[in-house]
């Protein structure tokens, strides 16, 4: 037995060739070709053109062509063109062009373009351009542009890297083990082997 609702169906001839809207205002106004939206206002604002938001207010308003949003709240406001969106909150506002957000509250707010963000919490407030943060609750807040943390601490102290093209991995206390093991600090290598 199959239960299946179609709610709050509109005329779709507006531009919306090949497109798909399940749920009360899902893609309301101004919904582009070949997009997706499914759920309460999924998608209700300005979706553009092969885009796919499915859950409650995802993509919710000013949603960029070939973009997704999958979960609740995530990628709610203007999220950019080919930026990715998935899970509770994830990328929820101004989430930049390529941006990839992925767990609850991943990359919430001002996500950057081409900014990463893998864990819930991760890169939670205002990830830079083309920063990587990587574990739960990693960089929660004000990652700098083309830094890389990483950690699995499961705490935001101290997982933030300090400055632009940085790398973090773990907390101070956390072992780091590359290839053999044999891993020296910039200033030890450039001491040794000028």
């Amino acid at each position: 037995e199959v239960n299946a609702a179609v709610a709050n169906v509109k005329d779709m001839s507006s531009g919306a060739t090949g497109s798909v809207r399940l749920g009360l205002s899902a893609a309301d106004t101004n919904m582009d070709v070949l997009s997706v939206a499914i759920g309460k206002e999924a998608g209700k604002t300005n979706m553009g053109a092969r885009a796919v938001a499915i859950g409650t207010s995802a993509g919710k308003t000013d949603m960029g062509d070939y973009s997704v949003s999958v979960g609740i709240l995530a990628g709610e406001q203007n999220q950019s063109t080919y930026a990715v969106a998935v899970g509770s909150s994830a990328g929820q506002t101004g989430q930049g062009q390529y941006g990839l957000a992925l767990g609850g509250y991943a990359g919430k707010d001002n996500q950057a373009i081409g900014a990463i963000s893998i864990g819930g919490y991760s890169a939670m407030t205002s990830q830079g351009e083309y920063a990587v943060a990587i574990g739960y609750a990693t960089a929660q807040a004000t990652q700098p542009a083309n830094s890389i943390a990483i950690s699995a601490s499961g705490t935001a102290t101290g997982t933030t890297p300090s400055s632009s093209n940085s790398i973090l991995i773990g907390k101070s206390n956390t072992s780091v083990k590359i290839g053999d093991g044999n891993v020296q600090s910039v200033s030890d290598a450039r001491d040794k082997y000028d």
